[in-house]
């Protein structure tokens, strides 16, 4: 079954924000939202804008591309 686009970019950027050791909270500022809107957001009640993904991608080191591909995992 595919991941549809919204739930892939919440998750590439709960991953990434792992990888990065970023917070929420830090996420939430560098977009100019609130931590209740973030959350949203990365839970997948709101799709990212595509000027968010452009901050994100900055704020996070990777492209916006990134943020939008299927990762696959080897087993």
């Amino acid at each position: 079954m595919g991941m549809n686009t919204p739930r892939l970019v919440s998750a590439n950027v709960r991953a990434e924000m792992g990888r990065r050791s970023v917070s929420q909270k830090d996420l939430a500022a560098a977009l100019g939202l609130s931590p209740a809107a973030m959350s949203d957001r990365l839970r997948d009640r709101v799709e990212f804008r595509l000027s968010e993904l452009d901050l994100l991608s900055k704020r996070l080191g990777v492209s916006v591309v990134a943020l939008l591909t299927v990762v696959e995992v080897a087993a």
